[in-house]
């Protein structure tokens, strides 16, 4: 989908000087290039097709991303059934406590990985465990929940929009340096008239995900990879770049 017109409801595709300052080390962020939806959904797919090992790094990361949480539920429904409440309770916060961060440390290293692919360059499996700048990324997320769910408890649809206007805030943390706030305020200016195409890309994600589900739940495994190349697809066009193919694996 080509640049919204003028009267976008989320106002018009930023320019370069109206960004903030690329912080230390970082890549000059430059106007936004014309994409579309089934652009990005394609060169999802073709690199999946070129780098299959991309399904096995996502499901890695997602298997050690949610293993402290998928414990700490098993052992919550065992003490449950003991008639431990309390135990079980503590088994379970216990999980959330040590999942999250962990699954947020996996999710830094996915995200360098897809973007080494959109980019053209190969990428190692090793890197989806190298992680980033943590207290950053946990700072924005932290941010990121409290402005959702405020949305979300106020009118649903504020909290919708806020979503979509945040969703690269990891790519600018992992990739770009940012703060968390620089972070979030840097993704809703580089969405800043994609908000609707961003939206149509994500709703997207849903019937593809389930197709995945469908084909004996396998299936899924190739649509995650493929959604989130399409991801770093966009993000790509929304910050000057153009996205290159990885290389065949081989």
């Amino acid at each position: 989908m080509s640049n919204p017109p003028s009267d976008n409801p989320y106002a018009s595709p930023r320019k370069f000087d109206e960004l903030p300052a690329p912080g230390s080390g970082a890549n000059p962020i430059g106007a936004a290039l014309p994409w579309r939806v089934t652009e990005a959904l394609r060169f999802g797919w073709d690199a999946v097709v070129r780098q299959p090992l991309a399904v096995l790094v996502v499901f890695v990361a997602s298997l050690v991303g949610s293993m402290f949480s998928f414990f700490g539920s098993m052992a919550q429904v065992i003490l449950d059934q003991q008639g431990k409440v309390e135990l079980a309770l503590i088994a379970y916060a216990t999980g959330v406590l040590l999942g999250l961060p962990l699954s947020l440390w996996m999710n830094m290293g996915l995200t360098r990985y897809m973007l080494k692919l959109a980019r053209g360059q190969q990428a190692n499996f090793g890197e989806i465990f190298a992680g980033g700048p943590f207290i950053a990324c946990l700072l924005a997320s932290l941010l990121l929940g409290l402005g959702v769910g405020l949305g979300l408890l106020l009118l649903i649809v504020p909290g919708i929009v806020l979503a979509i206007g945040w969703s690269y805030w990891m790519y600018l943390v992992v990739d770009r340096g940012r703060g968390p706030v620089d972070a979030l305020g840097t993704s809703w200016k580089i969405t800043r008239g994609f908000k609707w195409p961003l939206f149509g890309l994500m709703l997207l994600f849903i019937p593809i995900t389930i197709l995945g589900l469908l084909a004996c739940g396998v299936g899924v495994l190739v649509a995650m990879p493929v959604c989130q190349l399409a991801m770093a697809y966009v993000y790509l066009k929304l910050t000057g770049e153009e996205p290159v193919l990885p290389p065949k694996y081989s």
